[in-house]
């Protein structure tokens, strides 16, 4: 039984499956992170406070200019009702006339001015909105395509394991439990092909015996630098 080349084919079904599965918790991590979607509804609900913070100062305004005309009307016609008032009273209300049309006018302004804010704050609303939609959009278009790459990968791992399982039935138990040790130990590395005489995880040069020994491969021979079982291809 040629014991290394097989652990070598073992070790390449093993890489497989070992980055197959970190693939598939990267997408799940993928799937379950929706920060880009979040930050993008955060921005278009803060905007969207702005909105309504300001369509609550004109409301404010507008009852107030309403208000004041309504008063400046009453004054208006107080002046001019032809009763007969002192000329102090006249006087009173000539002011209070005057005042309230520069409060009108006050008032007014500041409608214009935040008239115009709101104006702006629609236009980064719908901004915010339609980049929130593309979000969504977009993530959603990518989630499919992960999705697909995820029950390709998963659809890939039967049969690895099968392939996997028929190579290791004939093996003896004691090299398998040492090979999986060495493969948990050395990261995912426990055999490396020897390479023009060297090995190829460390670089190490193996004497001519030991490459003779290696050649065999009937038998399990580890670097004497890296611990590693050595495979001659």
């Amino acid at each position: 039984m040629n014991l290394t080349f097989s652990l070598y084919r073992l070790q390449t079904y093993d890489t497989q499956l070992l980055r197959i599965k970190k693939r598939i918790r990267e997408i799940d991590q993928i799937l379950q992170s929706d920060a880009e979607v979040a930050e993008a509804l955060k921005a278009r609900d803060e905007i969207k406070a702005e909105v309504d913070s300001i369509e609550s100062e004109l409301k404010l305004l507008s009852d107030q200019v309403h208000e004041k005309h309504i008063k400046a009307q009453l004054t208006h016609n107080a002046l001019f009702d032809g009763k007969g008032r002192s000329l102090k009273e006249l006087q009173d209300l000539q002011a209070e006339d005057k005042a309230l049309k520069r409060a009108i006018e006050k008032l007014e302004n500041d409608q214009l001015e935040v008239t115009a804010r709101h104006d702006e704050a629609l236009v980064a609303l719908t901004d915010a909105e339609n980049h929130y939609t593309e979000t969504v959009n977009r993530r959603l278009a990518e989630n499919s395509l992960i999705l697909g790459e995820k029950s390709n990968l998963e659809a890939q791992i039967p049969g690895i394991n099968s392939q996997r399982k028929a190579l290791m039935n004939p093996l003896p138990a004691d090299v398998i439990e040492e090979y999986q040790a060495l493969f948990r130990a050395k990261h995912g590395r426990a055999v490396a092909a020897v390479d023009d005489e060297f090995c190829s995880a460390c670089g190490i040069e193996l004497k001519p015996s030991e490459l003779q020994q290696v050649k065999s491969q009937s038998l399990l021979f580890k670097c004497k630098s890296c611990g590693r079982i050595l495979y001659y291809p």
